[in-house]
This record gives structure tokens, C-alpha cells and sequence, in this order.
């Protein structure tokens, strides 16, 4: 590890102190995203064996399973949904 990474690293760390928890599990999230992103930048293959495939699979599932618990203390409406549709058909 660099001095700059060491100095990014205690940035965030800093930054990370100051958020409220439940921004915290968003932040969590995004990192994993962030990792997922990186895996597959490394290895741009399609997985070579069934063993792959599921651990790939199951990825995503977990993925699901974070996002969708994202908004489980508080569930979209119907109209809240049907103006998110309507904003993502308008290009917004």
C-alpha cells in the first residue's frame, strides 16, 4: 500500500465518521458494487465452469436480495413506482 493510498484511506475513514448508520448499510453497498464492478473488470471471461456460474449467480442474488432491502423500511407506493416509470419512459 502507498503513502497515497494511506492518506485516501484515512480521508474516507474521516468522511465515514460522519455518516448517520443508515447511510452507512448505502455506503456498504456501493463498495460492494464498487468490488463487484472490479472483479469483472479483471476478468472480462464468461465463466468456464458450472462452479463459476453459480458463484456468479449467486452473486447476483445477493445483490437482489440487497436491493430490494433497500427500501424495505419504507416500500415504494403504487404512485411513487408509476412516477418512476413514467420519469425513466420520459428520459429523466
Amino acid at each position: 500500500m502507498t503513502n497515497a493510498s494511506l492518506g485516501l484511506r484515512d480521508r474516507l475513514a474521516e468522511k465515514l465518521d460522519d455518516l448517520e448508520a443508515d447511510t452507512l448499510s448505502s455506503v456498504i453497498e456501493f463498495v460492494n458494487f464498487l468490488l463487484y464492478k472490479q472483479r469483472i473488470n479483471h476478468n472480462q471471461s464468461k465463466p468456464k465452469t458450472l462452479a463459476d456460474r453459480t458463484v456468479l449467480v449467486e452473486d447476483l442474488s445477493q445483490l437482489f436480495t440487497q436491493t430490494q432491502a433497500l427500501h424495505a423500511d419504507r416500500p415504494l407506493t403504487d404512485e411513487e413506482l408509476a412516477e418512476e416509470i413514467a420519469a425513466y419512459r420520459g428520459g429523466k
